[in-house]
């Protein structure tokens, strides 16, 4: 076969685009990507004693038992990620070579497959592990996305406790995360003024201070999980530090951008 070469720059992302039916077209047309979730799959029952394939019915053509729990941040982290590393595995079967790459929250983790800093493996266990820390604080917060800028925001995270902008994804497209209630009054805020926002299908405030509890556990798994990670192969732009980054993706920077620093 002849394949096609030519380079490109790839984004991943985090929480919210997910859904019931995600990747299974792939899954079952496409062998490179099939290929590439069963061995993330392989993995993740390794780490979990079950599959998100066969016992939750994700990506395969057979519905599992409750494939809705792809809303659940314990399958929702690890699935994401899964098919973030799949489309990686695709595009490098068809020849398609990354000039930069950059991820957003555990987006990074598939960011960092494509730069060769982690192996499959290390992604795997450490979305399994990150989703599994995560769930101890579930129900802690939530987030909103917003179609506004950081100046017009600003006078209501002024008002209301505990809510901070999580992610900024444009200049008037951010990602607001904190305590339901501050969470709730600024929705209904911006909808009194027709501005598009929207609360996410989430039950934490991730990217805020509210992640403070989970760091002792997390930076003690990842310092395992992360042992070993190697320097990019291709340009890698951290979304934590707003720079170009070719170092220490250890415990402590992927904790960093569990918290929002």
């Amino acid at each position: 076969m002849t394949k096609v070469l030519f380079q490109s720059s790839l984004r991943y992302i985090l929480l919210g685009p997910q859904h019931p039916k995600m990747g299974k077209t792939l899954y079952s047309n496409v062998e490179s990507f099939r290929c590439s979730i069963d061995a993330s799959d392989l993995i993740y029952r390794e780490c979990s004693g079950h599959s998100l394939i066969n016992d939750v019915g994700l990506f395969g053509s057979i519905d599992g038992p409750n494939p809705m729990s792809v809303y659940e941040i314990a399958y929702t982290l690890p699935a994401l990620v899964f098919l973030q590393i799949a489309l990686v595995d695709m595009y490098r079967h068809l020849g398609v070579s990354c000039a930069a790459v950059f991820g957003h929250s555990f987006g990074e983790m598939a960011a960092a497959y494509a730069a060769n800093i982690c192996t499959r493996k290390q992604c795997i266990e450490t979305a399994y592990h990150r989703a599994r820390i995560l769930r101890q604080i579930d129900g802690c917060g939530t987030m909103l996305a917003v179609s506004c800028s950081k100046e017009y925001i600003q006078p209501l995270l002024e008002t209301y406790e505990q809510v901070w902008i999580a992610a900024y994804n444009g200049p008037n497209s951010l990602t607001l995360a904190g305590i339901k209630e501050s969470i709730t009054s600024i929705s209904n805020e911006l909808s009194k003024q027709n501005i598009f926002n929207r609360i996410l299908k989430i039950n934490s405030a991730y990217h805020t201070p509210l992640m403070a509890p989970i760091r002792s556990e997390a930076l003690s798994i990842f310092k395992k999980t992360l042992a070993g990670f190697s320097a990019p192969t291709i340009p890698y732009f951290s979304t934590v530090t707003g720079q170009w980054k070719n170092s220490h993706f250890d415990e402590n920077y992927t904790f960093d951008g569990i918290e929002g620093k």
